[in-house]
């Protein structure tokens, strides 16, 4: 069992871990899906747009350059890309998705802004790479600002890979067969949100589930909770699976 630290940052529990270098043929990374065997997830890269303009006094603004006026035209690209990612969708994770989550731009109403920085979240779907589509944001921002005198610069912040365990590893099948044992759901499932399994799978190679008593929808909340009988039946869940671990059919 690794109890690993810095989950939500930049996994330096989990690393350290994998660094290790121990010969794991599966993993069950505990989260709340309500008892649901979640075999894919989604992955992000979360990346700073930094636009730079020109000081001035807003009695003349003429000459400045505003870099919230500019950061407006980075927003535009940014609401267009929606739409082509709304087209690519997978089965059990849906489509990938785009959220700027912070502006900051200017010091005094009477000052043009000679900076805007904002920080956008872009989550992805399995088959995707986060280095792949940073670089795709990248130029394809460069292009729409091309001829507009817009001085821009994206500064990287996080990249995390999507899960997309096989379904039939080892690891999986023996989850069903525990899943079918104690009478929990045996569908296969995907999940919005991100966990240490998706490490696991890219990075080492190792077939990772995520599996756990309560629902997402109360994590971050101000009174976070779970239902004791699914703590029961997720720990009758995690010793079947060791117990099932190699033993069951291929399908």
């Amino acid at each position: 069992m690794c109890a690993s630290v810095d989950e939500e940052h930049a996994y330096r529990g989990l690393l350290a871990f994998m660094d290790l270098d121990l010969p794991i043929q599966g993993a069950v990374v505990g989260e709340p899906t309500n008892l649901d065997i979640v075999i894919a997830h989604k992955g992000c890269v979360r990346f700073e747009v930094e636009t730079l303009g020109k000081a001035a006094h807003s009695s003349v603004p003429w000459e400045g350059r505003n870099a919230i006026t500019d950061m407006m035209k980075v927003m535009e690209y940014l609401e267009r890309s929606k739409g082509d990612l709304e087209r690519k969708v997978h089965p059990l994770c849906g489509a990938p998705t785009l959220s700027v989550g912070t502006i900051h731009g200017g010091s005094q109403i009477n000052i043009v802004p000679d900076q805007c920085v904002i920080k956008v979240d872009r989550r992805l779907i399995p088959g995707e790479r986060p280095d792949i589509v940073l670089n795709e944001i990248r130029k394809e921002l460069a292009a729409f600002l091309h001829g507009q005198n817009v001085q821009f610069a994206i500064h990287e912040l996080l990249l995390d890979e999507a899960l997309d365990t096989p379904p039939e590893s080892e690891v999986v099948r023996s989850a069903l067969a525990a899943a079918g044992r104690l009478g929990t759901n045996t569908a296969l499932c995907g999940a919005s949100y991100g966990s240490d399994a998706s490490k696991l799978q890219q990075r080492k190679g190792i077939p990772s589930i995520v599996f756990g008593p309560g629902s997402i929808q109360q994590a971050h909340t101000d009174e976070e909770w779970v239902p004791m009988d699914e703590v029961e039946l997720a720990a009758e869940f995690y010793k079947e699976l060791a117990r099932q671990f190699g033993k069951s059919p291929r399908r």
